[in-house]
């Protein structure tokens, strides 16, 4: 097994609520690495520059290379937009 060294401060700016400006739904990550997401619960970590969510069941993982800005009140997600730190 290789362990990959992921900053805290890194893995502590994903930690809350985030969403999409006319959107619906949230995503959530909590500390522990679980996660909810369109209100399915799941668990998330992040790896080689990837936030990796999957499904509790483990049927389903999804990947996505990231970047923040404004100060890591955004998070953009490649295929899936720019996200909006809530609160």
């Amino acid at each position: 097994m290789i362990f990959r060294y992921v900053p805290f401060g890194e893995r502590a700016k994903f930690v809350g609520t985030w969403y999409q400006p006319g959107k619906t739904w949230a995503m959530t990550f909590n500390s522990d690495g679980s996660c909810s997401d369109k209100g399915w619960p799941g668990t998330w970590e992040i790896r080689d520059r990837e936030l990796i969510i999957t499904t509790m069941d483990g049927a389903s993982t999804a990947r996505w290379s990231y970047s923040f800005s404004d100060n890591g009140r955004e998070l953009i997600l490649s295929g899936r937009g720019t996200w909006i730190k809530w609160g």
